[in-house]
């Protein structure tokens, strides 16, 4: 009893810790960043890189975050940074001009914001 117990604690807590990343391959790109008018929605951001994709999560105030990641041969970035570095706040949508762009979609600009 004690050790099922233990081994049940120790699930439950690791289990909290990681998030499955969903693959998204280069034909569901143009799906993963939508323009999402629910008023839940936070924004998509930018979590790094690693040798073999790129990883990014969408941000709901209420439920939980989803996380996705993408193949670095599917997607393009302007800018690289390791997993370690702080996520960047993306948007769909230049702020003034100012705002570089992080990759492209089917010709659709996808902008790291300023905050």
């Amino acid at each position: 009893m004690k050790i099922t117990l233990i081994v049940l604690t120790v699930s439950i807590l690791f289990s909290g810790c990681t998030h499955p990343y969903a693959e998204v391959t280069k034909s569901g790109l143009s799906q993963a960043f939508i323009l999402n008018s629910s008023p839940t929605f936070q924004g998509y951001y930018y979590q790094g890189s690693d040798a073999t994709h790129h990883y990014f999560r969408s941000q709901w105030r209420y439920g939980r975050d989803k996380f996705f990641k993408v193949s670095i041969k599917d997607l393009t970035l302007s800018r690289i940074q390791s997993r370690d570095e702080n996520e960047v706040h993306l948007s769909l949508f230049s702020s003034g001009g100012s705002a570089p762009v992080l990759f492209e979609i089917n010709r659709r600009k996808i902008y790291q914001n300023a905050d």
